[in-house]
């Protein structure tokens, strides 16, 4: 079993904002998703492996109650963990929630599986 494990994801502040400012674009009307290359550090004789790393975006004002946004965390990371294998390694992939959206709680899987395949990277 493949697990979402700490390696994967961006946890700080400092990396989701560069992520967000400086990467490349895709969205559709309540999320977005930032896309950035990150650079390869190896040395000489050891290649050290590049993961793709998620973060997410989440305000308060969006989903007011934490019930609701640790679902949507648990649905992005549920997704970014079975179709990380399908995407080149290296990337760190930043999901930005705009405003509150007008859809079900299942349809999330869905409107995420929608941005990703607009990328270019595969």
């Amino acid at each position: 079993m493949i697990t979402f494990s700490k390696v994967n994801r961006i946890t700080k502040s400092s990396q989701l904002y560069y992520v967000l400012n400086h990467g490349k674009t895709v969205e559709n009307s309540w999320l977005s998703l930032s896309i950035l290359k990150r650079e390869s550090k190896s040395d000489d004789n050891n290649k050290i492996m590049i993961y793709n790393r998620l973060g997410i975006i989440i305000k308060k004002n969006i989903f007011k109650k934490a019930v609701k946004r640790n679902r949507f965390k648990r649905m992005a990371r549920e997704f970014f963990r079975k179709n990380n294998i399908h995407l080149n390694e290296g990337y760190d992939f930043l999901l930005f929630v705009k405003k509150i959206p007008d859809i079900k709680d299942n349809d999330y899987y869905k409107e995420i599986k929608k941005l990703f395949d607009k990328i270019s990277i595969k």
